[in-house]
């Protein structure tokens, strides 16, 4: 495992696409002038990274840190992305992640935990490769325009895709399967909608009777107690930092009955939608009249 210092966002130096034939690099051993980020998008290429060789091939993601040591050969032809970019790699013997796991909803972002993002220096996973290409040709065409503000969005993106190999390895951090991941992952994305089991997972490719299993292991409660409880903690959300009224805020979470909403709320913190309502109403500071 490996980590970059995101204290201060990585710049480009350098991006482009190349295909190159077999006995690239006749060059021999060279030392990278700069953090190299290389995305095969054709072929394959042998590289070697301080003695130690890895295969690179289609759909595969190296990260080259500043000063290693390295060639590269192609086999029969290999084609890619590159870039150079600013930063400090280091490598890590345990990555640090935020504990826990936070099922609530709030407008306001939560503080940023650190300053590192962390990675392995080959990545091979298709589906975020399949994300990551889309941003890298819409980096093709920002650097194409030739402008300022086209250069600051090439920095931009490339800073999110490191965001995006970084959430990788966190990903695999979490305590939870793959399949309850989707899970949640689907609920939150949907929230506003009605939302069942079933559909649900449908959507994910996973049985019903599996997935209420993991529901019933990992937090103690059934998949529709699960979901009501995120779509109320939502709901306190809404009712302090928007304009919508009860009946407003249950039909935007999906719920068709508002008495239905009403109760399970009452259950879930002790006190109606109203009174909550009333409460929060009661906390907000008096308008002084006075005009920013």
């Amino acid at each position: 495992m490996y980590s970059l210092d995101i204290s201060q966002m990585p710049e480009c130096s350098m991006f482009g696409r190349m295909r190159q034939k077999n006995g690239w690099n006749r060059r021999g051993v060279r030392k990278a002038p700069a953090n190299i980020f290389v995305m095969m998008i054709g072929g394959e290429a042998e590289f070697c990274l301080e003695g130690q060789f890895h295969t690179v091939s289609t759909g595969d993601i190296l990260i080259i840190p500043t000063g290693t040591q390295y060639f590269a050969a192609a086999r029969d032809f290999c084609e890619y992305y590159f870039f150079h970019f600013s930063g400090t790699i280091a490598p890590e013997s345990d990555a640090v992640f935020p504990n826990g796991y936070d099922d609530s909803f709030s407008f306001h972002l939560p503080v940023r935990a650190r300053d590192k993002v962390y990675f392995e220096l080959i990545i091979r996973d298709r589906d975020l490769f399949r994300r990551i290409h889309a941003d890298v040709i819409a980096c093709v065409e920002y650097n194409t325009q030739g402008t300022y503000t086209g250069r600051l969005l090439v920095d931009a993106i490339f800073y999110k895709i490191l965001l995006l190999i970084g959430s990788l390895a966190e990903s695999r951090s979490v305590r939870f399967p793959p399949a309850l991941e989707k899970i949640l992952v689907y609920i939150r994305k949907n929230l506003t909608e009605p939302l069942k089991l079933s559909d649900i997972c449908t959507e994910c490719g996973v049985t019903a009777a599996y997935a209420a299993r993991l529901f019933r292991q990992y937090f103690h409660m059934t998949a529709t107690e699960y979901i009501n409880s995120v779509k109320l903690y939502y709901a306190c959300e809404l009712l302090r930092n928007t304009n919508l009224n009860i009946s407003q805020t249950a039909f935007y979470l999906g719920y068709s009955d508002v008495s239905y909403f009403s109760k399970r709320f009452k259950k879930l913190f002790g006190q109606s939608p109203g009174e909550y309502f009333e409460f929060r109403q009661k906390k907000k500071p008096a308008n002084t009249g006075q005009n920013g």
